[in-house]
């Protein structure tokens, strides 16, 4: 049978049943997402997201949607007002001008917008950054002291 050639051992005590559609809803019973612990799961994970201290805002919104389409494909669909405003408030300190601007908008933000705003935010806020002080190596002498022009 092709079902069992494709189950590791371990999983053999779970494969009961003589036909394929036997072994398919053995199968499906023991590992299938729809069941509440699952959705307890995945509830609990998406309710205590944050973004940690080097997680890119890509990375971070691409953690909460594959929580909520985890739950969609449970058929436990979270509405995409409470996915913005969950990930919104775990964002971390150096975001909190952006909060309540994304916050406050009319219309309400959605959360395929979220990823565009964020990485403005980074360009913004890291093009403020001061950069090095260089002197141009055309106003040096050869010692690396400024020339004096002005």
């Amino acid at each position: 049978m092709v079902i069992t050639s494709t189950i590791y051992e371990a999983s053999f005590h779970y494969v009961q049943g003589t036909t394929s559609r036997d072994l398919w809803f053995a199968l499906e019973q023991a590992y299938a997402s729809n069941n509440s612990s699952r959705e307890y799961t995945l509830k609990t994970q998406l309710l205590r997201i944050e973004m940690t201290g080097d997680e890119t805002p890509i990375a971070y919104l691409n953690r909460a949607q594959e929580y909520a389409v985890a739950l969609d494909n449970i058929g436990e669909p979270i509405k995409d007002k409470d996915l913005v405003m969950l990930v919104i408030s775990c964002l971390r300190e150096e975001y909190n001008g952006l909060k309540s601007t994304l916050l406050a908008r009319s219309p309400p933000i959605v959360f395929n917008e979220l990823h565009g705003h964020l990485s403005d935010h980074d360009f913004l806020f890291h093009k403020n950054i001061p950069a090095p002080t260089m002197v141009p190596q055309a106003f040096t002498t050869s010692t690396g002291v400024s020339s004096g022009l002005h």
